[in-house]
């Protein structure tokens, strides 16, 4: 029999990665307000095309490029992630260590629950067999996820203290100070990734 052609690479990490740094400029010369609530419009477009081949009768190739795009929104919205942890103390400078400690344990687990999940979802869905039509209540599930996104844009963009509408101060010798750290080093482009890599290997999605 002969073998089904290798299927075209999807460019959502390349896009991810580029909007990291996106993001990441914003981030330096922009008021963080932007940062933390620009990418919950994007979840909000990937949850929204999730559900339109559901009850939608499109061809298999436009719910092809329907959950392409979805995959793409997400990754812009993702890559954002990191800001969420870091912009996440602008206003603790006078808490106990105990209290930093606890908050970064909750917001960077749930972060972690919160992504597997949806990642692991998605792959679930644009791996169903070609032809194969999505369950319509599938929207009651996505639909209602996308208005909460607009929601928590909204109460980002206008709700947060005014610590977070300021743009933030350059550090003098930022980056050099930065890469003496062997924990940076380690996280960034050590072992620490070879790790994450093998395990990914492993599981079973």
């Amino acid at each position: 029999m002969p073998s089904c052609p290798p299927a075209p690479p999807r460019p959502a990490p390349q896009i991810f990665l580029f909007f990291s740094f996106v993001w990441y400029g914003l981030f330096r010369y922009k008021p963080s307000v932007l940062v933390l609530s620009i990418p919950w419009i994007f979840f909000a477009i990937a949850f929204f095309m999730i559900g339109l081949p559901a009850v939608c009768n499109f061809s298999q190739g436009v719910n092809s490029g329907i959950s392409d795009g979805a995959s793409w929104a997400y990754a812009i919205a993702s890559a954002a992630g990191f800001l969420f942890f870091g912009c996440n103390f602008g206003e603790e400078a006078g808490a106990a260590t105990e209290v930093w400690a606890l908050r970064a344990c909750m917001v960077q687990g749930l972060q972690q629950l919160w992504t597997t999940a949806l990642w692991y979802w998605g792959n679930k869905l644009s791996g169903s067999a070609p032809g194969v039509h999505q369950p319509w209540w599938i929207c009651l599930i996505v639909w209602p996820l996308a208005v909460v996104c607009l929601l928590f844009f909204v109460c980002l963009r206008w709700g947060l203290p005014d610590y977070y509408k300021q743009v933030p101060p350059a550090v003098p010798n930022f980056y050099r100070t930065l890469f003496r750290r062997k924990l940076v080093i380690w996280c960034v482009g050590g072992p620490s990734q070879s790790i994450r890599s093998f395990a990914q290997r492993l599981t079973p999605f």
